[in-house]
């Protein structure tokens, strides 16, 4: 799926998650929500993806990412889109990493443990929505 098929009035979510399993079947379940969505393996491409776009509304990261990390990847989508709101899903949440998150501008209620269960995921994309629509 390229870029250009995805509507310009719809919110668009970002993801990244490197692993290929989890990346395709989270993404499949996503789109069949109706979610406007680009799915990237690694920070450069995610990076890259996002050069192509208008915005980027929601990023949904994982953290431990080849490459650039999902931290450096969250700070720079934030320089480019200043207004998108962060999803974290990652197995590396501890308490001084929850604390990172909050410095970085990322809500406590948007950082999910893996494995979560889909509901979850949705949910906390939702959060990040409303939260995104409601700064506007």
């Amino acid at each position: 799926m390229s870029i250009t098929d995805h509507e310009s009035d719809s919110p668009v979510v970002l993801y990244v998650e490197d692993d290929d399993l989890t990346r395709e079947r989270v993404a499949a379940r996503l789109r069949r929500q109706g979610i406007n969505l680009i799915a990237a393996g690694s920070g450069e491409q995610a990076l890259e993806l996002c050069s192509e776009v208008a915005a980027v509304d929601v990023a949904l990261l994982d953290l431990e990412l080849p490459g650039i990390s999902g931290q450096e990847t969250w700070q720079r989508l934030r320089r480019r889109f200043p207004d998108v709101v962060g999803v974290v899903c990652s197995g590396a949440l501890d308490d001084e990493t929850r604390l990172d998150l909050k410095k970085w501008g990322l809500r406590s209620d948007c950082c999910l443990c893996k494995p979560c269960r889909f509901h979850e995921l949705l949910a906390a994309l939702k959060r990040a929505g409303n939260a995104g629509s409601s700064s506007s």
